[in-house]
């Protein structure tokens, strides 16, 4: 980030704090996508049949920003999440860390999974919607509260596509 931007930014956010208010932000300017893959995944059966389960993961992808500024653009992403289903529905809870260049801010994550087949009759398609709230920064983002909203579609069992955008800085 360079230096005006940085100054801008907490000239922004001081003002805010300062105010006591939320700054509204637009997601033109604060968006983006990345593919994640699962690298640990721990499913937890509760109920004979695996009708419900309980599943643990982690995964790691690469953000792109699609927003005006660059938002940790090339940044790492790593997720950590648990998810309680019953038949491939239920909620979703965990957090999401992007990083990049020293600066690294962490968001809780809170959703809903929703799984529906195919026609074909035999292919899960699971989709994840929800918000997340900005509970961690360094640096600059360590004044920063990010708020906003994600939706995940899987590609596959251990692949997929996650879109996000901020909605506000409180």
């Amino acid at each position: 980030m360079n230096t005006l931007q940085h100054i801008t930014y907490t000239a922004l956010i001081g003002s805010s704090l300062l105010l006591g208010g939320v700054i509204n932000a637009n997601a033109a300017d604060y968006a983006g996508t990345f593919k994640g893959s699962i690298v640990k995944q721990d499913i937890l059966p509760i109920a004979e049949g695996g009708n419900l389960v309980i599943v643990m993961g982690s995964s790691t992808g690469t953000n792109t920003s699609t927003g005006k500024n660059g938002y940790f653009d090339g940044g790492e992403v790593l997720i950590q999440d648990f998810a309680d289903l019953a038949n491939g529905n239920g909620s979703y809870r965990g957090y999401i860390t992007f990083s990049k260049d020293g600066e690294k801010v962490t968001n809780r994550l809170d959703g809903n999974v929703t799984t529906v087949m195919a026609e074909d009759g035999k292919t899960p398609i699971t989709t994840i919607v929800g918000t997340f709230d900005g509970v961690y920064g360094t640096n600059l983002y360590g004044t920063m509260h990010p708020f906003g909203t994600f939706k995940v579609m899987f590609t596959s069992p251990t692949e997929y596509v996650s879109e996000w955008e901020l909605t506000q800085f409180k």
